[in-house]
């Protein structure tokens, strides 16, 4: 019975590398939609039951995700500062943070 021997490696075939350029085509494709479930974040969300204090729970799929403020595309006042948002998991809590960076 033979054994592998775990520092070597098999080697991939040098066929399956390429080194294409892009060509104009590749760019006039539209990027990919992005699922609607990302679209709804616990920055976007409202208060439960009329709380201030209270947000509903991050849908699962949205935890862990950067976020950008997409209405600095829109207003040209909101250009100065760059918005990012994420949401973490400990335990049963949820952490939100926000990050303010101004354009320079």
């Amino acid at each position: 019975m033979k054994l592998a021997i775990v520092d070597q490696v098999p080697e991939s075939p040098k066929s399956s590398y390429t080194c294409e350029y892009f060509a104009e085509e590749d760019f006039k494709e539209e990027p990919p939609v992005l699922p609607p479930h990302l679209s709804i974040t616990v920055f976007s969300s409202g208060n439960v039951d009329g709380e201030p204090s209270g947000i509903a729970p991050p849908h699962y799929s949205t935890v862990n995700h950067v976020y950008i403020d997409t209405a600095a595309h829109q207003n040209p006042e909101a250009r100065k500062c760059v918005c990012l948002g994420i949401t973490h998991r400990f335990r049963n809590k949820y952490v939100s943070m926000v990050l303010y960076k101004p354009k320079l």
